[in-house]
């Protein structure tokens, strides 16, 4: 609706809100590393939580991951490792809490005329932010400066994402530290619907950081039920 008075679109809920809150939040997780890193708790076993962080991000093996409304970080045990054509890695914790579903997956709107709303959520101090947002473009690709596709940026969808993080600057700073700097702050976050339901997960960002690229959860969710399914050790 070109009138923004009359698009509902703009629109979220306080009570719908509040909802997904309460179902996503206890699947965020925060990796306790230099800076802090977002990731999602996928599932648990008898003995462990399983936690997905991406690949690219992950320069060295974690002590502890923080879970929502946990006091205690839960040490990680040890790393899957990198999941075949995949770029997550999923990490075995100590478990911190009573077994939680494992998390669910859903496909975005397959209507394009329909501005999907999603949320993203992010820790911060000892609590977690929520960012409201829509989905602009439910298939994109990431291109490098000559033009060229970037690898492994397929299946990614754009969506809007307020959420911006401080850098340090240096004079001497080029553009490719900025970026891998903002990412190891902000990739492996989930995307969620307005039903509790992850449509993807964080791996990069537009020229506007309002603006953020994510994997879309059929490109991983294959492996992630691999894991339920014990097939990946």
């Amino acid at each position: 609706d070109p009138d923004p008075a009359t698009d509902t679109t703009l629109v979220f809920e306080k009570d719908v809100l509040e909802t997904v809150f309460t179902q996503a939040a206890p699947y965020v997780a925060r990796l306790n590393m230099r800076p802090v890193r977002t990731d999602l708790l996928i599932g648990s076993t008898e003995l462990h939580a399983l936690v997905s962080v991406d690949s690219s991000t992950l320069t060295e093996l974690p002590k502890s991951v923080q879970f929502y409304n946990q006091k205690k970080a839960a040490i990680v045990q040890k790393k899957v490792g990198q999941l075949p054509g995949c770029s997550i890695t999923i990490l075995f914790t100590d478990r911190m809490h009573n077994p939680l579903p494992p998390v669910q997956f859903a496909d975005l709107d397959p209507n394009d005329n329909v501005c999907e709303k999603v949320v993203s959520l992010f820790p911060y101090m000892d609590g977690i932010s929520m960012f409201n947002g829509h989905v602009v473009l439910n298939n994109c690709t990431s291109m490098g400066r000559g033009g060229t596709i970037q690898p492994g940026s397929a299946d990614l969808f754009a969506f809007t994402c307020t959420n911006a993080v401080l850098f340090h600057i240096a004079r001497n700073d080029d553009e490719a530290k900025l970026v891998a700097e903002h990412l190891r702050k902000i990739a492996g976050a989930a995307v969620f619907n307005l039903k509790g339901e992850v449509v993807g997960i964080l791996s990069s960002y537009a020229r506007g950081y309002d603006v953020k690229l994510a994997k879309k959860s059929s490109y991983f969710k294959k492996h992630f039920d691999k894991l339920g399914d014990k097939q990946v050790k």
